[in-house]
């Protein structure tokens, strides 16, 4: 359904957090390192530097079950704890992203619902307080601020919100390939459009990796892509 509408068509934004509203950098991926000197008391090689930093921003579980293969369920859940435990303890700040913190105040006041979905494992209150508030961006403008452990995956925390409204066309945006494609399979799986946008300033993958991953569309900063968002009626 998705290819019947534009981005001035969407009625309800998913957004990504890390790297797409705020700026962690490479910590993400200093996180996955660090987890590897814990569990093995050495420093990873670079094939799994290389696919950690390809998998940043999937689904927790899927991310350890990939960079773990031989790790059990109750291992991955042990590996996911010690994930959060690390960045939790990361004292430095997010910083911000040039233009987001406006655009978003542009977009809400155009009438853009917007929701958060992320993989970080603090709750909803301490995002709102250690990460937006001190980049300037509102929690208000939020209809939901969702953390890892309250959905299963990206794609099915936008089914459960679209599924039975009366929404015609949403987003998922974000900076990885796992955005976009947990966005397209939303899309596949419900009668109600959904739109995946990347935007090519984030941890890495390139404008290439984002279009064969199947975006709609991709932007090179966020107040491009806010533009194409703004509600048209």
């Amino acid at each position: 359904m998705s290819a019947m509408y534009g981005p001035h068509d969407v009625e309800l934004a998913f957004l990504d957090l890390d790297n797409h509203l705020v700026d962690t950098g490479g910590r993400l991926l200093g996180y996955h390192v660090k987890l590897y000197r814990v569990v093995t008391g050495r420093m990873p090689d670079e094939a799994f530097i290389r696919q950690a930093n390809e998998m940043i921003g999937g689904e927790a579980n899927t991310v350890m079950a990939a960079l773990w293969p031989s790790a059990d369920i109750k291992m991955r859940a042990w590996l996911l704890a010690e994930f959060r435990k690390i960045a939790v303890a990361d004292p430095r700040p997010a910083l911000p992203i040039e233009g987001v913190a406006e655009e978003l105040h542009r977009l809400h006041d155009r009438g853009l619902r917007m929701r958060i979905l992320t993989n970080r494992g603090a709750t909803s209150a301490a995002i709102a307080s250690t990460i937006l508030q001190p980049n300037g961006i509102d929690p208000r403008l939020f209809e939901a601020i969702q953390p890892a452990g309250t959905f299963v995956s990206k794609a099915r925390a936008i089914l459960e919100v679209i599924t039975d409204s009366d929404l015609r066309v949403v987003s998922m945006s974000g900076d990885t390939p796992s955005d976009i494609k947990q966005g397209r399979l939303a899309d596949w799986e419900s009668n109600i459009a959904v739109l995946s946008y990347g935007v090519a300033y984030g941890n890495g993958p390139t404008k290439e990796d984002l279009a064969r991953a199947g975006a709609n569309g991709v932007f090179d900063t966020f107040v491009e892509l806010g533009q194409a968002l703004r509600p048209s009626r």
